[in-house]
């Protein structure tokens, strides 16, 4: 029986989640000290103080884990799983043992009153995400665009003049061939373009040349990805192109690198953003807050293969 792309999509999320299922519930059957060491649980952590809005910091004498930042954990003694905080892995710094975790933003009734006597355990959490990924799938396949795009059907156009200017444009950037090649077919090509390239090979200052380019020619482009740490390179990337250029990043999040190359802080939902000739960026999440009725004529979306399923 042949089944359809969703279905088969649907199958290897079912799949998977089985998978994480059975590795979840073996993991969770270990002691403490054993998850540990296979680097999936922090011991001895002792809360010490809250700090930004959303993060917490506590006192961590050993960090032997493999979690990286963005992963979920649950804080909790390490016994009752159910009744752990739902949190987020942030950063660790090692030289001052200070474990940093912020609040899960999509988990709700959580209590983050932590008893800085006790010792809790951080471990990994599983996200439980496939209701929501089925609807992901589903709903990507009721859309016509996006549907054609995930079966190979999408016919992708390209405005030959655009193609040949912006070669010229990007060719006297002094980008290499290929990067003026790759930069000069996003900015020709209609509704969907790709970028792949391994580490080390240019993405970040290519793209500051097509984003600029297209700002001169009086664009407004969005600049998006997963982390903060993504936007704000790109940011610098582009303010060390053109000290002019309108540079605005969404969010509250200061930056001291930022704020010194004269990139503007603002929020989503209540500032007034330029029309042309500019840059709006920040995070999937943060673009996303902003209002319904605002338009541009490109978005930039880097590392996008860094960004997990369920946030997708």
């Amino acid at each position: 029986m042949d089944r359809s792309l969703e279905q088969r999509i649907l199958r290897m999320l079912w799949r998977e989640e089985e998978g994480e299922a059975r590795s979840m519930k073996d993991l969770r059957s270990l002691p403490p000290a054993d998850r540990a060491l296979e680097g999936e649980c922090i011991l001895a952590v002792r809360f010490l103080a809250r700090g930004a809005p959303d993060r917490i910091e506590f006192a961590a004498p050993e960090n032997m884990s493999k979690f990286r930042r963005g992963d979920s954990v649950s804080v909790g003694d390490g016994i009752d799983f159910d009744g752990a905080t739902a949190m987020v892995f942030s950063a660790y710094d090692a030289e001052r043992q200070v474990l940093t975790l912020q609040r899960d933003a999509f988990a709700r009734g959580q209590n983050y009153d932590f008893d800085p006597d006790f010792e809790y355990c951080v471990d990994r959490r599983p996200l439980g995400m496939r209701g929501r990924l089925e609807q992901v799938v589903r709903d990507g396949f009721a859309d016509g665009w996006i549907r054609s795009v995930l079966e190979g059907t999408h016919r992708i156009e390209r405005d030959e003049a655009r193609l040949e200017r912006a070669r010229a444009r990007l060719a006297a950037t002094g980008l290499d061939a290929s990067q003026v090649e790759a930069g000069a077919a996003a900015v020709a090509t209609e509704s969907l373009a790709l970028i792949q390239g391994p580490p080390g090979t240019g993405k970040t200052r290519m793209l500051a040349e097509v984003i600029r380019a297209l700002c001169s020619a009086g664009c407004r482009v969005a600049v998006t990805a997963f982390t903060h740490r993504a936007v704000d390179n790109l940011l610098l990337a582009l303010r060390r192109l053109d000290s002019t250029l309108p540079l605005t990043k969404l969010g509250s999040t200061r930056s001291e690198e930022l704020q010194a190359a004269g990139v503007r802080l603002a929020n989503p939902r209540r500032s007034s953003l330029p029309a042309t000739g500019c840059v709006v960026a920040g995070t999937c999440f943060a673009l996303a807050k902003l209002p319904e009725g605002e338009r541009f004529h490109f978005t930039v979306f880097d590392e996008a293969g860094q960004l997990p399923i369920p946030h997708a």
